[in-house]
């Protein structure tokens, strides 16, 4: 085996969202530790592939900027590319990606080491797109190539196989990471004074794209309860999303405009971390979310749904507190407690703060590295 490996990573497009935080970090790391990599993104660039080029990492793409999907042209260029460069391990992510990259390596010679990587279950990804049939059929015969698939958490590699999208022994884990070295050094008191926010209030952040999935009207609906106890307590949704106007309207049926500030996107997510006495993630589905791995670093207590991914993250009562996803009176009735004893919320905040150090992309990379060398011996 040689000595140096060549990666062509493939990717629908290096967005803002937290898997392509995942890939972007990754990737990184790869390159750092002495791999070379190869990106290559099947729709567009997207504004971090610029992150990617400052690093010397080749960003290829089917074109630079948003636009309609074109998969026949997409699967030819990176067929193009396969013959060019020679890489020799082909690396998907998400599922669009291992679709073409699918595609692209059935008619490339010599085949390659093919892996995948997912954040979500086969169900999660199919559940809010159109023809979901056709396209679990068209998933499963693209992860039939596939070496290997890695998996970001035991219950999304479970549930793969309990499908039977892949046999056992072509399904591995590797834990998503975080990175400490980034980490703002602010107290809460200093990043609620940067927010303009009261040192007595009670904060509640939650954060990400305003979609269906990410269950912002349970959050919402539990407050009227909250409010009652504590009149001061402040939610601020940062974010932007498709469901923006109606998630603001529902705050107005609510009697809610002087309790919940829709703060848009940001991209210094961490300042509103720090300053939150809860970070809340009320999803319907989720991978490793970036931003309770991001809560737990920063210590800041984490109240989330009881699905994938999270329960890999959280021991509720130990290190976060689970809910049941789309259960309001449960969800208000966690926050309830945990608002209510400062003393279990810095226990709780405490210890998920001792348990994500483990969960770095440093480690995320050598793991890759230590199974591309196994899989190419």
């Amino acid at each position: 085996m040689k000595n140096e490996i060549t990666t062509l990573h493939v990717i629908d497009f290096l967005g803002t969202g937290g898997g392509e935080n995942q890939f972007v970090q990754t990737v990184q790391k790869l390159n750092i530790l002495g791999l070379k990599s190869q990106v290559y993104c099947a729709q567009y660039k997207g504004p971090r592939a610029v992150e990617l080029e400052q690093a010397g990492i080749a960003v290829y793409a089917l074109q630079d900027k948003s636009g309609p999907r074109n998969t026949f042209k997409s699967i030819f260029l990176l067929y193009r590319l396969l013959q060019k460069n020679k890489p020799d391990i082909l690396h998907s992510y998400l599922m669009y990606a291992s679709w073409v990259a699918a595609a692209a390596r059935l008619f490339y010679r010599p085949k390659i080491l093919f892996l995948g990587t997912e954040f979500c279950t086969p169900s999660q990804m199919l559940s809010y797109v159109k023809f979901a049939a056709l396209k679990g059929f068209v998933l499963k015969k693209a992860y039939a190539q596939m070496n290997l698939l890695v998996a970001t958490s035991e219950q999304v590699a479970q549930e793969l196989v309990e499908q039977k999208m892949l046999p056992c022994n072509k399904v591995t884990t590797i834990p998503e990471g975080v990175n400490l070295s980034v980490l703002i050094q602010n107290t809460r008191a200093q990043a609620r004074q940067v927010l303009g926010l009261g040192l007595d209030q009670r904060i509640l952040v939650v954060a990400g794209t305003l979609v269906e999935r990410k269950g912002h009207r349970f959050l919402l609906e539990a407050l009227p309860f909250l409010i009652k106890k504590w009149p001061e307590l402040r939610l601020l949704v940062v974010g932007s999303g498709a469901l923006e106007g109606e998630l603001k309207r529902l705050t107005e049926n609510l009697g809610l405009n002087q309790t919940v500030r829709f703060e848009g996107f940001q991209t210094g997510i961490q300042q509103y971390i720090k300053a939150a006495d809860i970070l809340v993630l009320p999803s319907l589905f989720e991978g490793m979310p970036n931003v309770v791995m991001e809560a737990m670093a920063l210590g800041t207590a984490v109240v989330a749904s009881n699905i994938y991914g999270l329960r890999d993250l959280l021991i509720s009562g130990v290190d976060g507190m689970l809910v049941p996803p789309a259960q309001t009176k449960e969800l208000e009735n966690t926050l309830y407690t945990l608002l209510s004893d400062d003393v279990l919320r810095s226990n709780i905040a405490e210890q998920a703060q001792k348990k994500i150090k483990n969960y770095t992309f440093e480690n995320c990379a050598q793991r890759y590295i230590n199974l591309y060398r196994k899989e190419l011996a």
